[in-house]
């Protein structure tokens, strides 16, 4: 498989996995949902909806009225991941990047952004950087296939076979298919 394509698959895999967590959360949570209403003769059957009370907080909360959202500051490591993945999808890795850090910057002990940063720094060329980033996702979260296979491609392509078929035959230990299915073409 292309690295640039094995990198869109695995991406578009984590945002779906992050995606249904993100639902199933939602729907476990207490809708607030507004019931309209026909008070008086005059109505026209809508009433406001309250202000939720982190709306100053939670990025996903109402605005203000008047507000545009223009200079609002989220602080919500979960959207700048999703906008990253997003961004990641749609080639733009230098803002997908950015997105990550300021993931990571929200939630420093989470493994994924850190993880997906360095997808994103390895499809720039930028392989340190890379190596990095997945290297501090290895050390928050060490028994995930999938970061020991994304290594391993970020090796290859920094230029580093050996170090490459030692990551990749962990992913493999770690039940990753793709990179026992590598390991066995490489058979001699």
């Amino acid at each position: 498989m292309h690295p640039k394509r094995f990198c869109l698959a695995l991406m578009a895999i984590v945002f779906i996995f992050c995606s249904a967590a993100t639902l199933l959360a939602q729907e476990d949570a207490d809708p607030t949902d507004a019931v309209p209403t026909a008070d008086g003769p005059e109505s026209t059957g809508l009433v406001e909806i309250d202000r939720p009370e982190n709306a100053d907080t939670d990025p996903r909360a109402i605005l203000p009225p008047g507000q545009s959202g223009q200079g609002v500051q989220i602080q919500d490591a979960d959207y700048w991941f999703d906008r990253g993945v997003l961004l990641s999808v749609y080639g733009n890795e230098k803002s997908a990047v950015d997105a990550f850090q300021k993931a990571v910057q929200l939630a420093p002990e989470w493994s994924s952004p850190y993880f997906q940063m360095g997808v994103a720094y390895g499809e720039n060329g930028q392989y340190v950087e890379a190596l990095d980033a997945i290297n501090r996702a290895i050390e928050l979260e060490a028994n995930k296939a999938a970061y020991y296979y994304g290594r391993g491609r970020i090796h290859l392509l920094a230029g580093y076979p050996l170090k490459a078929l030692a990551d990749l035959q962990k992913a493999a230990d770690l039940g990753d298919r793709d990179a026992q299915r590598y390991l066995h073409k490489q058979a001699p």
